[in-house]
């Protein structure tokens, strides 16, 4: 019996553990439990826990939709535009559960770093550990990104699972989104200001501590808690 079948069973399909039962049974109860009908339970409890405890939420999926960052909280203030920044591209993207996004719908809300990345990168693997560092100090007040390219979703999600990648992430399989931002190999991250100014890309990524340390203080001064 497969779970669609078991969890479409009636109450009525079930047997009835005092059918077996007569009036003149001392134990009525005690007696309709045969070790048949009891391990014919005993399996359905069984399936009924597979069929259930395996089964995706909408808040299980890696770089999924539940990582995007929520309303801006109270008590944080963010800097003027910037004159004469270009502006950043904006992309149609994809997300790994398959919901749609547009890049602008995060900067117009807050500063958002964009991670262009692929899990066959071994750079990528390398600095994920100090990004994931950098999306922790910075919380909701900046938006962070993954931009996959030339990969496999399946690829992909292990990559996230195995290095805890707490930010949503996009497929771009035919390169477009890269395009736009000249990220020809990855990683590359791309700083965009609240409001769209492309503030700066960093081709390789943050490639030691100290990179790390001069991102994370270009973030700041974007943005300041009251």
């Amino acid at each position: 019996m497969d779970c669609e079948s078991a969890l479409s069973l009636r109450r009525t399909d079930l047997p009835d553990p005092l059918s077996g039962a007569t009036s003149h049974s001392a134990d009525p109860l005690l007696r309709s439990w045969t070790p048949r009908r009891f391990g014919w339970l005993l399996a359905l409890f069984f399936l009924f826990a597979g069929c259930t405890s395996g089964a995706p939420t909408e808040d299980s999926e890696p770089g999924g939709r539940h990582l995007l960052p929520g309303p801006v909280a109270e008590g944080i203030e963010y800097s003027e535009p910037t004159p004469g920044l270009p502006t950043a591209p904006d992309l149609d993207l994809t997300l790994l559960d398959g919901t749609e996004l547009e890049l602008s719908e995060l900067w117009t809300q807050r500063p958002t770093v964009v991670v262009f990345f692929s899990s066959w990168c071994g750079s990528c693997a390398d600095q994920q550990q100090r990004l994931s560092e950098l999306v922790a100090a910075h919380g909701d007040a900046v938006a962070f990104l993954g931009v996959a390219g030339r990969d496999e979703p399946a690829e992909v999600r292990d990559f996230l699972v195995e290095h805890a990648v707490g930010y949503p992430v996009a497929l771009d399989t035919d390169q477009r989104a890269a395009r736009h931002y000249a990220a020809e190999e990855p990683p590359l991250i791309a700083v965009i200001e609240r409001g769209g100014g492309l503030v700066r890309g960093v081709p390789g990524g943050i490639t030691d501590a100290e990179a790390a340390t001069e991102l994370d203080e270009q973030l700041r001064d974007l943005y300041r808690r009251k």
